[in-house]
């Protein structure tokens, strides 16, 4: 439990109001996936995009986790983060998967592989996580996206030969 400035607590996950109350935190998504990445420069790997919508208020972003694992022996990895990019183009997006498992609700948020979108500029550096074989990074950073904003995923490996990797990204959308 989180204690805020008044005797109520507060479960953890939420967000107080101006007056302490409680605030619902919407749907919470995740993308978990096992992929490789096969050379030493870096290049684009994941793109989580806040399209702009007719909403009233649109919806926002809340992304707060990151894991990166990499699982090639004799190898490392690592992802680097940015606030966004400059977007050429997008295709299909992927599928993540609602945390509240009673609910039909789908993602608003796009999701994006490497092979769906391309960028011509990688925009603001948020930060990196980098992975040993079999040692998992992962941070619990917060980073808001309002509508018409995004979050860049690039990867470097240490070979140029495929590096095996698992990685989950998990957002609230509110």
């Amino acid at each position: 439990m989180a204690y805020v400035n008044n005797p109520n607590q507060v479960p953890d996950k939420s967000i107080c109001d101006l007056n302490g109350r409680q605030t619902y935190l919407g749907q919470n998504f995740i993308y978990s996936a096992v992929g490789t990445y096969a050379s030493t420069s870096e290049g684009i790997l994941y793109l989580l995009q806040n399209p702009v919508s007719n909403a009233n208020p649109p919806k926002a972003i809340f992304q707060d986790f990151k894991k990166l694992t990499c699982l090639t022996a004799s190898q490392y990895l690592i992802f680097k983060f940015y606030a966004n990019p400059t977007i050429t183009s997008t295709g299909t997006s992927l599928t993540p998967t609602n945390l509240r498992v009673a609910s039909s609700v789908t993602a608003s948020a796009k999701l994006f592989n490497s092979s769906n979108f391309t960028v011509s500029a990688n925009g603001i550096y948020l930060g990196a996580l980098g992975s040993n074989f079999l040692v998992p990074d992962m941070s619990h950073v917060l980073s808001i996206f309002d509508a018409g904003n995004s979050l860049l995923i690039t990867a470097q490996a240490s070979q140029a030969s495929a590096t095996t990797y698992s990685t989950e990204l998990s957002w609230f959308e509110l």
